[in-house]
């Protein structure tokens, strides 16, 4: 099938009628998007990546299928159009933490962590709205070792929160 890319949301001529979506970075199929939906523009959510190093380094055969499955996810959120960018991160041990207060700045090592979980990466997403994010996190490999917290990125546009 290869969809009409014209700037607007249009209907594919293929027998099952998917429905056919254009995202910034080109068309995208979304065969379970309502027209509502494609009338909305996509936000933007970051998926931070969690998990226990111990349990995705320990060499358990679950993990590393996660592992082995990272190397071509992004290209899997490519291919939906959900995809912004990604990262991973090093080990916490490679890590400096900085501060600043009264203009002094103090860099120590590491982040203070009390957790086994650590922040291993995350994947930048364009997403219809936070369920459509969310199914889209689920598919992230990690999310299978350890868990994936979907946030939306802040839209300056709007006024700051007021808490």
């Amino acid at each position: 099938m290869t969809p009409l890319v014209v700037g607007r949301p249009t209907f594919s001529t293929t027998p099952s009628e998917k429905i056919v979506a254009l995202s910034k970075i080109g068309a995208v199929e979304r065969p379970h998007a309502s027209l509502r939906e494609l009338e909305k523009p996509d936000m933007q959510y970051a998926c931070l990546i969690y998990y226990d190093p111990k349990l995705m380094f320990g060499g358990a055969p679950e993990a590393n299928a996660v592992l082995d499955e990272c190397q071509t996810s992004d290209e899997g959120l490519k291919e939906t159009g959900h995809f912004v960018s990604s990262v991973a991160l090093e080990l916490p041990d490679e890590a400096m933490t900085v501060t600043v207060r009264d203009g002094q700045m103090s860099a120590v090592d590491g982040p203070f962590i009390e957790t086994r979980e650590m922040l291993g990466g995350l994947v930048v997403i364009e997403a219809v709205d936070l369920n459509e994010a969310l199914q889209v996190a689920a598919r992230i490999p990690q999310a299978r070792v350890g868990s994936v917290e979907v946030r939306p990125l802040v839209d300056f546009s709007k006024p700051r929160p007021e808490l």
